[in-house]
């Protein structure tokens, strides 16, 4: 694979986007040139507070994550380079132009930002497969260099048709165009979608090729070799997860409290203890489980992605919709453990007698504005919470606890110190009907007002005010195929612990009943 692509890719364009391709290509510089100026363009993203907003506002792209993916997308590219010995500098010169433009001013080219980033990540993401197979020759690896070849094709259309769309265009375009953008552009989108997974096809048979080969020729593989091989593979992975969106100085704040009084000041905000309602939910799922859901499209998509926006995950009862929130939540905490993102905020609904606070729209909403009062368990309190509680002490809490709308407002405030916050609420539905919308519009509010990202992952099932509220969010609806995986697995698991505590038949069952019960279990669970 030895050939320019890029420009291979230039030549199959026509003779007017290839005349502006030219004018482009003025433009010089390395891709690692592009960081430190990436980085100033998200911190005036994070100063300004800009988002583009869709889909009748239910749908923010946050600018300042976008530039923390770009400039990821652009760190891994150089790696990749650094990694392989066969780096050349002016490699991808073309399309890297076309980017240094975009890249001129935000306001004006704000509308394209989103589309730039998929651009500058296919861009990485294509450099590594090159670098990968550079030596390789076989019928596999020729389809690959043809369908690469294609993307940079389209990579390079929407280049140029932003690039001439942004020339023509008047000097005081803003983030208003966002729609106009968009919707001339849609299809262009589409086509490097399209031929990113024509691509990600070729490169599943080359694997496959080359994993035979790697194996019958192990011996022969240099240890140089198989750890640039590996370095580059692992790079490759790191594309398809989350960014690190960790910043630094996200957990040197200093509220000068000791510990008995920031203690009062959080269970002043709510004493319900929403870390015994997961340990409870989470302690009940089978390990290995939920695979279905956590590797699911839509999920990765709601992580991955710079937009605002609610998931919902819906179903009939007794579907196991709380384990799988649960353990999208315990990765979310893990990955604050390994300092990936800030720590999720959660609470899981419940309607009993025993705990009736679970069930009320203002006592949920007390509960994350708590754990948004702290950037780390034991941390400080920030500065709106704090301020909020002494206007309370002042007048002896006279005014009483918070209301709806002013966790409403003091959770759009806490937000903003984060560059991430994940939202996670369990079993909307256990909420009181008559006043569970107070909740549903809360979420909608916070949405709205934010200009941190912000992502919420609810459950619930399909009541009619529910559907009427979260209707166009993304949603991930739980049917009985989709879980027959893990059912499986828990009757197994649970009968042979049965058997071996000799609580079923007195641990006196033969091979062939136990099968019997297994299959019979499982045939009947319905997905339940």
């Amino acid at each position: 694979m030895a050939d320019d692509l890029w420009n291979l890719a230039a030549a199959k364009l026509n003779e007017k986007d290839k005349s502006t391709l030219k004018y482009l290509h003025t433009s010089t510089g390395k891709p690692s040139d592009l960081l430190a100026a990436v980085e100033g363009k998200k911190e005036e993203c994070k100063k300004r507070q800009w988002a583009i907003r869709r889909s009748g506002g239910k749908d923010a792209i946050i600018l300042r994550d976008v530039f923390s993916k770009i400039a990821t997308w652009i760190q891994k590219f150089v790696e990749a380079g650094d990694v392989a010995s066969n780096y050349d500098p002016g490699h991808a010169a073309l399309p890297w132009a076309g980017v240094r433009f975009l890249l001129k001013d935000v306001q004006q080219y704000a509308a394209a930002m989103e589309g730039l980033e998929r651009v500058v990540k296919l861009m990485t993401w294509s450099s590594i497969i090159e670098k990968l197979y550079h030596d390789s020759s076989s019928e596999e690896v020729e389809q690959l260099k043809l369908s690469l070849i294609e993307t940079y094709e389209s990579v390079l259309r929407y280049l140029v048709k932003a690039y001439r769309y942004f020339s023509k265009s008047t000097a005081d375009r803003a983030l208003s165009n966002v729609l106009s953008f968009h919707d001339k552009f849609q299809e262009h989108h589409l086509a490097m979608r399209a031929q990113e997974a024509e691509t990600r096809k070729c490169l599943s048979l080359v694997a496959a090729s080359s994993r035979k080969s790697v194996e019958s020729n192990l011996e022969s593989l240099s240890i140089t070799v198989n750890s640039t091989h590996q370095r580059l593979v692992t790079l490759l992975e790191d594309l398809s997860k989350p960014i690190n969106r960790m910043e630094a100085g996200l957990l040197s704040v200093n509220d000068h409290l000791d510990r008995d009084r920031r203690l009062k000041v959080l269970n002043w905000f709510s004493s319900l203890p929403y870390k015994q309602y997961h340990a409870q939910a989470y302690s009940e799922v089978l390990p290995g489980t939920g695979k279905w859901f956590t590797q699911d499209q839509r999920i990765t998509e709601w992580r991955t992605s710079s937009n605002s926006s609610i998931l919902w995950l819906r179903g009939p009862p007794g579907f196991g919709k709380s384990k799988l929130l649960s353990i999208v939540n315990q990765q979310l905490l893990d990955d604050f453990t390994q300092m990936k993102n800030p720590a999720p905020v959660f609470f899981y609904c419940a309607r009993n007698s025993a705990e009736p606070e679970r069930a009320k729209p203002v006592a949920v909403l007390a509960s994350i504005v708590r754990q948004l009062c702290c950037l780390e368990i034991g941390g400080a309190i920030l500065h709106p919470a704090l301020k909020t509680y002494e206007v309370r002490e002042d007048d002896n809490f006279s005014a009483g606890t918070l209301t709806v709308s002013e966790s409403v407002s003091l959770i759009v405030d806490l937000v903003e110190y984060r560059p991430l916050t994940t939202l996670v609420i369990d079993a909307l539905d256990e909420c009181h009907p008559a006043t569970r919308f107070e909740l549903l519009h809360a979420l909608s509010e916070i949405l709205q007002k934010s200009h941190s990202l912000i992502k919420i992952l609810v459950s619930s099932r399909d009541d009619r005010d529910i559907i009427c509220h979260l209707e166009g969010c993304l949603n991930v609806v739980i049917q009985a195929n989709n879980n027959g995986h893990d059912i499986n697995q828990f009757v197994h698991s649970e009968v042979d612990k049965m058997i071996l505590t000799k609580r079923l038949l007195w641990g006196n069952v033969s091979q062939e009943l136990e099968r019997l019960i297994k299959q019979t279990l499982c045939e009947q669970a319905h997905g339940m």
